[in-house]
């Protein structure tokens, strides 16, 4: 079935849209509007009632995973439900060598957006506005080691969530009709965004700058793993290695 499924779009081909094939999107890109709403509204309601008996440190963690849970069912109800049958056309095969392609291409993932990147736009950003970059914060400082753990099961549980909804249904959906570098760029656009947001209040303006430009090379960096391997699991993979790297860092500078 994998091979078939990779001969079908022929492997990697960045100048035009991928032709048509057994396993093409059935959905459109504009219904991950939808599917983005009801995980916002589930979650709405999930982290409401877990913020009855939880609070702090403790309900950002578990709210963050009630939303990575919540948006992967929204996407596998909207593909299963509304779509139906159309859950294997993300393309998610169980194929070791992918996850390890996967891995690295995260360990590179990281040391270049996180390193390079990163320091780039601080230092430009801190030359253009004459301030000082605060770094965002994603996740609660000062976590003790069982927190860590569970923070963990977070990082992991975001990068299925989030492979599923920007690369296995936005990008696969906008590369069936555009060219690798727009259909990149338009999803990586969205998961940068999607960062800020969750950033608000955690960092200055000029940090949403460097967190924004960092985290659209990560999208676009993931979206070339999705395109070379044809495999969300490379992709899941990679998005994982890269928020442990950046969760061994913290558990190790706490």
């Amino acid at each position: 079935m994998a091979a078939g499924v990779r001969a079908s779009e022929s492997g990697p081909r960045f100048d035009g849209p991928l032709p048509p094939g057994p396993d093409a999107p059935s959905w459109h890109p504009g219904e991950v509007l939808p599917v983005l709403v009801l995980a916002f509204f589930t979650t709405a309601i999930a982290t409401g009632l877990t913020g009855l008996a939880l609070h702090g440190k403790v309900l950002a963690i578990v709210g963050g995973i009630e939303s990575e849970v919540l948006l992967a069912a929204a996407v596998t109800f909207w593909l299963v439900v509304v779509r139906p049958g159309s859950l294997f056309r993300v393309r998610l095969f169980p194929r070791l060598r992918d996850v390890g392609w996967g891995v690295l291409a995260g360990v590179v993932i990281w040391l270049v957006g996180s390193l390079l990147v990163s320091y780039l736009v601080t230092v430009v950003v801190s030359v253009v506005t004459h301030h000082p970059v605060r770094s965002p914060r994603q996740l609660p400082s000062g976590l003790d080691l069982q927190l860590l753990v569970i923070a963990g099961v977070f990082v992991v549980l975001a990068a299925v969530a989030e492979e599923l909804f920007f690369r296995g249904m936005l990008f696969r959906s906008l590369r069936h009709r555009m060219g690798f570098w727009a259909s990149g760029a338009i999803s990586s656009a969205a998961f940068g965004a999607l960062h800020l947001i969750g950033a608000l209040g955690t960092t200055t303006p000029t940090g949403w700058y460097v967190l924004a430009a960092t985290m659209f090379f990560v999208g676009f960096g993931l979206a070339a793993v999705y395109e070379w391997r044809g495999n969300l699991a490379a992709d899941i993979a990679g998005h994982a290695t890269f928020n442990l790297i950046s969760l061994i860092l913290i558990g190790l500078l706490r």
